[in-house]
């Protein structure tokens, strides 16, 4: 006698051809497979919809005001917007905005007016760049690779306490370490309170000792680490967009910063795009009293590792 399994069983079997047959041979991609729009500058209702952009950021930036909130620092912003239709040959702007602050520092060679060719210097979406600069480099075929096989300086360290406060190099991959996801703390001896003794001092801690204190940091008081010093003092304190740089060095053989101008931001025609700080004065965006536009992020020549775009002459898309 056939149990209620066995007949349960053999009928899946028996469905399972017309099942197979009804499925696609391939799946494509949800939603509709419309051709490209063209001509969307022209458009009459895109552009109704670029001038109440621009109305309302002019109202912004005039009143402080908006209806999703308050802007409480209009003159110390700077802000250029722009959105380009994907038929972009005939350079053809849906939106070309762009708000000069009052207090915009020419004599520390900031631009005296905002506009498409203003150079911003930004901060933690650099680290798309590093992802990208390491993806292009034979970055998928060490993703899943610890890290410690890639950096010597690295390899062969062995957690030596118990108490879980040492990376364990040899678990760390690549990949973990370009999702943020390694366990590695974000800098090493940045805004380091053994680097201000007076703050140390105000909050009743001891004193330490001279070899106690790094040497070197992304703080203007100090030097820059060299790659010896990072990773000296990275075994105990970490700093994991440095160790990213060093990663996409290993890969390429170059200095981060021409592995990231020659295999991603050249082929993009983003040039002036960069990872460090521009030549020529009067390019960038420096606010009064900011004195973080050239900062040095852990670069051993001195220079800033941080990306800059080029304000609004360069699309952020790969074409054809």
């Amino acid at each position: 006698m056939l149990s209620y399994q066995s007949i349960l069983v053999t009928a899946l079997l028996a469905w399972a051809p017309a099942i197979a047959s009804a499925a696609p041979a391939a799946a494509g991609l949800l939603g509709p497979a419309f051709a490209a729009p063209t001509r969307l500058a022209a458009e009459p209702s895109i552009r109704a919809a670029a001038a109440n952009v621009t109305a309302l950021l002019d109202e912004l930036f005039r009143t402080g005001t908006s209806p999703w909130g308050s802007l409480h620092a209009a003159n110390d912003t700077a802000l250029s917007v722009q959105v380009l239709p994907i038929d972009d040959d005939d350079g053809a702007r849906i939106v070309d905005y762009h708000h000069s602050p009052g207090n915009l520092n020419v004599s520390s060679g900031s631009a005296a007016r905002v506009d498409a060719d203003t150079v911003y210097r930004i901060g933690s979406i650099s680290k798309l760049f590093t992802a990208y600069a390491l993806l292009v480099n034979q970055g998928r075929k060490w993703w899943d690779k610890p890290l410690s096989e890639i950096l010597p300086e690295l390899g062969g360290q062995r957690e030596e306490r118990g108490d879980g406060a040492q990376t364990r190099w040899g678990e760390v991959t690549v990949g973990a370490l370009a999702s943020q996801m390694g366990g590695v703390s974000a800098g090493y001896s940045t805004q380091d309170m053994a680097s201000f003794p007076m703050f140390g001092a105000a909050a009743g801690l001891s004193p330490l000792k001279p070899d106690e204190i790094a040497k070197c940091s992304n703080d203007p008081s100090q030097p820059t680490c060299t790659r010896e010093q990072f990773f000296r003092g990275y075994l105990k304190q970490h700093a994991v967009q440095a160790a990213r740089r060093y990663v996409v060095e290993a890969l390429t053989n170059l200095s981060f910063a021409d592995a990231l101008q020659r295999t991603v931001l050249d082929p993009l025609g983003l040039r002036h795009s960069g990872a460090t700080v521009p030549a020529k004065k009067g390019s960038g965006v420096i606010p009064q009293g900011d004195s973080g536009w050239d900062l040095p992020m852990l670069g051993e020549d001195g220079k800033a590792t941080a990306v800059r775009p080029r304000a609004m002459r360069e699309t952020y898309y790969v074409r054809r």
